[in-house]
């Protein structure tokens, strides 16, 4: 049985979506200081790739959810 099944009504707001996208990083300082400045740029290139495909996954699946739930009536 999905929401829309059961609620009527749906109060929207942004504290109702939580990100489910793998955000942060750690890593140890003695090992991050001992790369390279070329391996660091990379991780951060790729740290800032998945932010931003996630991101967008997020905020399509969020609009995917809303337009279904619409379309359902709530």
């Amino acid at each position: 049985m999905g929401f829309h099944e059961v609620a009527k009504y749906w109060v929207k707001k942004p504290s109702m979506v939580a990100e489910p996208c793998p955000v942060d990083f750690i890593v140890n300082g003695t090992v991050w200081q001992s790369l390279d400045d070329d391996l660091k740029a990379i991780v951060e290139a790729s740290l800032d790739a998945s932010q931003i495909f996630w991101t967008a996954n997020l905020e399509y699946e969020i609009a995917k959810a809303w337009t279904f739930a619409a379309d359902q009536g709530v």
